[in-house]
């Protein structure tokens, strides 16, 4: 009787397993999932262990904002020099508890940002061995970075941004090294051969984010059978909407080193926010402009140029360039790329207005040497003065001071003043009538500003 009992229930668990396996099957094979929702991707093998917690150095600007959200942060005095001819400077760092928190050795994947941060450690890992075997003296977050803007066509090194003629995307970006896309691909393919088919692997986790799965670059090698048709979004942890990650990546790659000059700054801005902030304007399909709000007529529109998803990429790519990557740590080295981003949404997800504080921050200290006059029309004296710079900054990309005319002549801004040569990409300057007009335009500048200050917790500035 004991054996009956004892061969029952193996084959009761037996069919249990066979049907959570098939379950997990099905899953894997979905194609596009509701918003929002942490879905599956697949299995990973993990080969390093995970600490739990890192140190986390930032730019002195957002410091207040961290502290702001209850955050200790830590300053740390270097003195350099002898005497009367030494200097002081001053290191900010903080601890940051990262999503991951224990030590497997195999990995369910899925949407969410702590199974982001998990892929990026393992590319970091892959810079260790890739920087050893072969003469490599740069970043490794640079390698990080040109890895996953690369495995999508339209951002790829040899791609024009925006159709700008003479700026590539590596122009702004630098060149990606095309060797560690190979190492980390034929490791991958060699640590995977075996597996069974629910196994996914750094490329293929990438490749499911793709929004056009048409964009994917075929030099990384194929997709299996089983993931080719999946879709899936990123979710922010703060507001649990999506997050286009690839994107984020493309704008980040240029970001993660600070400009040498004014042209620099403005091609680096070009990349992320102010990009997709022409495009959105050159395609507004509102005809009432005393009705338009930004929300409702841009983030909640999918082909408005500025979705949500583009949005978010576009803002956390330039906090978490300006404030994490180019802050140096106590080595007068670089933050990892991983742990930047985890502190990142660590934060946010405790104070959603630090997001948009750091963004207007770090606009505005990049705005000192390029503003023109400002917008003259706040109604809000007190979310003015903190946020002069940003408000002028955004006035001045969208030509709001400059009315149609004299945007008609390419040639004028070409030769006499390139910024706007290179901030009218979304506009087609061959036929003046597709172009927004200055009402336009300026509807565009209050609501996408004022969007900002309030999630900031300024309040309306027009």
């Amino acid at each position: 009787m004991k054996r009956i009992k004892r061969l029952l229930l193996s084959i009761m668990l037996l069919l249990t397993l066979v049907i959570i396996s098939t379950k997990d099957t099905m899953i894997v094979k979905a194609g596009k999932v509701a918003p929002g929702v942490e879905y599956p991707l697949g299995d990973y093998v993990e080969t390093q262990p995970v600490n739990g917690s890192t140190i986390v150095y930032v730019s002195e600007d957002i410091v207040p904002y961290l502290r702001e959200a209850g955050i200790t942060v830590r300053v740390e005095e270097h003195k350099e020099g002898w005497w009367i001819f030494s200097t002081n400077t001053y290191l900010y760092s903080y601890m940051a508890t990262q999503f991951i928190d224990k030590v497997i050795q195999v990995r369910s994947l899925d949407t969410s940002m702590d199974t982001l941060v998990y892929m990026l450690q393992q590319l970091q890992t892959y810079t260790y061995g890739y920087m050893n075997e072969n003469t490599y003296y740069g970043d490794a977050n640079n390698l990080i970075l040109g890895y996953i803007r690369n495995i999508h066509t339209g951002y790829a090194d040899g791609r024009k941004l925006n159709g700008i003629k003479g700026v590539m995307f590596s122009t702004i970006c630098g060149e990606a090294e095309t060797k560690f896309i190979n190492y980390v691909n034929e490791s991958e393919s060699r640590k995977f051969s075996s597996t069974n088919e629910n196994t996914i692997d750094i490329k293929t986790y990438f490749y499911t984010f793709l929004e056009d799965k048409k964009t994917y670059n075929s030099i990384y090698g194929e997709i299996k059978e089983e993931f080719i048709n999946m879709e899936r979004e990123l979710i922010d942890p703060a507001t649990k909407k999506t997050i286009d990650m690839i994107h984020m990546f493309c704008s980040l790659d240029g970001l993660e080193t600070l400009p040498k000059t004014s042209i620099d700054a403005q091609l680096q801005d070009l990349i992320s926010w102010t990009g997709d902030l022409h495009q959105a304007t050159a395609e507004l399909k509102i005809v009432d402009l005393n009705t338009f709000n930004f929300e409702n007529h841009i983030l909640d529109i999918s082909d408005s140029g500025f979705h949500y998803s583009d949005f978010y990429a576009d803002i956390d790519a330039y906090n978490i360039g300006r404030s994490y990557l180019t802050a140096n740590n106590a080595n007068g080295g670089r933050i990892s790329l991983w742990s930047s981003i985890s502190a990142y949404y660590t934060t946010i997800k405790k104070d959603s207005k630090f997001r948009y504080k750091a963004f207007i921050k770090n606009v505005s200290y990049y705005a000192d040497n390029l503003l023109e006059s400002p917008l003259n029309i706040a109604l809000n004296a007190t979310a003015y003065t903190e946020t002069r710079g940003f408000n002028s900054l955004v006035g001045m990309y969208m030509n709001i001071n400059t009315f149609n005319y004299y945007l008609n002549d390419m040639k004028f801004f070409e030769t006499v003043d390139p910024r706007f040569y290179f901030l009218t990409h979304a506009y087609n300057l061959d036929s003046p009538a597709s172009m927004p007009t200055y009402e336009v335009r300026k509807v565009m500048v209050k609501g996408f500003i004022n969007y900002v200050c309030v999630n900031a917790g300024y309040g309306e500035l027009y």
